[in-house]
């Protein structure tokens, strides 16, 4: 990747976007196990004495600590992210892109840790083909932002962006492999989804070599009706809790997949101009 700032933008939304989901998730959790209500009622009835004895039992725990570092870094990758986004600024979103890192392996060994060592080849492609990898890693690959706006100028001439295009492949490939390993290896096999998500992993290859922006296109349409045929199936399972649906639903919507998808549109935004014009038309 050269660097250009529709990729750099496409990059920081998609750590915005992945920061929003912990903090939505963290607060599900918490109100599924009542630590919300309590909290509230906590602060609407307590003096500040009360709080005073909480703070000194939580420092006694030793729970202070965690507590605080893990909000402090949650805002300041918000921060960052967002500073990257308005500002057009490479370094900090390049200092998210470390915490984005430390995010794509420590999910997945927590969740190995946590009880899924029996799906451990889920686990294991999670690691591997992980899209946020792909998200960090072309974070580094993006140049200073003088270069940065040098380079949209070229982009927009040409009307073709290569950067974005290959950027939208790499995350399409590594999705359909995750996917696909997913689907054969998880708690049920699915045979349709296998074949939804090898069909993108091969498509997406073919779009890399022939840069082919339609084929990326397709790939990202087949994705967002993914997505919603498996909110219709997680609104379905009746086995599951308010809290349990509501937070996957979310995942969902806040996930590095959707943003690609996205994106995907706009590697030739003048195409996909006309293609919505004649939609409109008929």
């Amino acid at each position: 990747f050269n660097g250009n700032l529709a990729l750099l933008r496409v990059c920081a939304i998609v750590l915005i976007v992945n920061v929003f989901s912990i903090i939505i998730k963290m607060l599900f959790i918490a109100g599924h196990g009542g630590l919300l209500f309590s909290l509230w009622n906590a602060l609407t009835t307590s003096s500040f004495d009360d709080f005073l004895g909480m703070g000194g039992l939580l420092i006694a725990s030793g729970l202070a600590g965690p507590i605080v570092l893990g909000v402090l870094a949650i805002a300041f990758a918000l921060g960052a992210g967002i500073f990257a986004l308005v500002k057009n600024n490479v370094t900090a979103l390049k200092v998210v892109a470390v915490v984005m890192l430390i995010w794509a392996f420590a999910g997945p060994i927590t969740l190995g840790l946590g009880g899924e060592f029996r799906n451990m080849p889920g686990v294991i492609a999670s690691l591997i083909f992980n899209e946020n990898l792909v998200v960090a890693i072309a974070a580094f690959f993006i140049a200073p932002k003088k270069r940065v706006e040098e380079n949209n100028e070229a982009v927009i001439q040409e009307g073709f962006n290569l950067d974005l295009h290959r950027f939208c492949a790499a995350c399409f490939l590594v999705d359909g492999l995750a996917g696909t390993a997913g689907a054969m290896f998880g708690f049920a096999f699915s045979l349709p989804l296998v074949f939804i998500y090898f069909a993108v992993a091969v498509a997406s290859i073919v779009a890399l070599a022939k840069k082919n922006a339609n084929i990326l296109v397709a790939c990202s349409l087949v994705m967002i009706v993914r997505i919603i045929w498996s909110i219709f199936q997680i609104m379905g399972m009746g086995e599951w809790n308010v809290f349990a649906k509501s937070a996957t639903i979310v995942h969902c919507f806040l996930n590095t997949t959707v943003v690609v998808c996205v994106a995907a549109f706009f590697i030739e935004p003048e195409r996909t101009r006309n293609y919505f014009n004649k939609v409109k038309s008929l």
